[in-house]
């Protein structure tokens, strides 16, 4: 009797884990930034882990505020407000969200299981029409985007050709690896760094089209992310836009200076 009740007990205990487990959310930290596209952002929402909305902060010129994202690791839901009465609005099963909003765009986590991530979103439908959300979640740790580099961000469809200091590499369509800046701060100089950065594509006959040159400063403790995408026509030519990010070093603990490198 008494194995039969140390039994029980001990199939409650691992139900409970196992039950707390399965309630468990992770947590993860991303920011958005919306490219210059068909149309602005206007309001947009996350679906957290129960389906309701979280309003998302969308950057346009730098990233939007950081945000706290439950459910780490499923595909983002995007919503957006619903442009009908809530007793007409229908929408399937599969993408149901909560009353007064509508589905504006699914966007799949980047493979790695990265804990911070950076949202780069766009309209894919124009300005008279409800909002449809196109865009690409890259991983945005210091692991995968470390400090003293560039990483680019090829929205072309595309192969195309960078430059970086003298080193240069084919870049496929969607974010590249990161590149270490060719250049490093003199200790203790005020003065900043630069060094040349190039993309180009090749034309129809097979020759060099510069898309940009010119010149990134190595600012101490930033990572830089050139991003390249379509202008709002298809007759205008592709938009180039640097996104630099400076992130202080953390503070030494017991208020001891980190060492210098």
């Amino acid at each position: 009797m008494a194995f039969s009740r140390r039994f029980v007990i001990l199939l409650s205990f691992i139900l409970s884990a196992t039950a707390w487990a399965a309630d468990k959310v992770e947590n993860a930290q991303l920011t958005a930034l919306w490219l210059d596209g068909r149309r602005p952002a206007g309001e947009l929402f996350i679906a957290d882990a129960k389906g309701q909305p979280l309003k998302l902060s969308v950057g346009v010129a730098t990233r939007g505020a950081p945000f706290a994202l439950p459910s780490a690791g499923k595909p983002i839901v995007l919503l957006r407000k619903s442009t009908a009465p809530a007793s007409v609005t229908k929408v399937p099963a599969a993408t149901a969200a909560p009353a007064n909003y509508e589905p504006a765009g699914e966007i799949s986590w980047p493979s790695g299981g990265a804990r911070k991530i950076l949202l780069l979103l766009a309209a894919a439908n124009p300005v008279g029409v409800p909002l449809t959300v196109r865009g690409v979640a890259i991983a945005d740790d210091l692991t995968s985007f470390p400090l003293g580099t560039l990483r680019f961000a090829n929205f072309l469809g595309s192969d195309l050709v960078g430059r970086v200091g003298t080193e240069v590499k084919t870049l496929p369509a969607g974010p590249s690896a990161a590149s270490p800046y060719p250049v490093k701060p003199a200790p203790g100089s005020k003065a900043v760094s630069n060094f040349p950065v190039g993309i180009a594509r090749q034309d129809s006959e097979g020759k060099a089209d510069l898309l940009f040159n010119s010149r990134l400063d190595a600012w101490p403790h930033s990572r830089s992310l050139l991003l390249i995408f379509p202008g709002k026509t298809a007759e205008a030519g592709p938009v180039i836009r640097t996104v630099v990010e400076t992130i202080p070093p953390s503070p030494a603990p017991n208020g001891l200076k980190p060492k210098s490198s």
